[in-house]
């Protein structure tokens, strides 16, 4: 007795390339093209993230005596607050995308959730 599945026909037939291919050009690039948009907004956010840190902490070693106190002075009084602000804007929106993009597998499926 022949099963249903056993039955020759048309998707059958395929090859594996060609199963592999058909699966690639369907649902899987749009996960793909996805991945990808969310390795750019993580770039992006660990880019905004460094530069903001590197803005605010200051290596100041108070006992050192090679480091003129005056420019440490001036580089502290150079830190320009708009840019702080617009670059922890720009952090903040890039990880927020980052976030929701990668918790998107978690909300198609409530009966997975703990």
């Amino acid at each position: 007795m022949p099963l249903s599945w056993a039955r020759p026909g048309k998707e059958q037939n395929m090859s594996f390339w060609q199963v592999i291919g058909k699966n690639l050009l369907g649902f899987d690039l749009i996960i793909f093209i996805v991945a990808a948009f969310n390795g750019v907004c993580y770039y992006f956010t660990r880019l905004y993230t460094d530069q903001l840190y590197k803005k605010l902490n200051l290596l100041v070693f108070v006992p050192s005596h090679k480091h003129n106190p005056e420019k440490i002075a001036r580089s502290i009084r150079e830190i320009d607050e708009g840019a702080i602000v617009a670059l922890r804007k720009r952090s903040e929106a890039f990880y927020s995308i980052f976030a929701n993009v990668t918790a998107l597998p978690h909300c198609g499926a409530p009966h997975l959730r703990a």
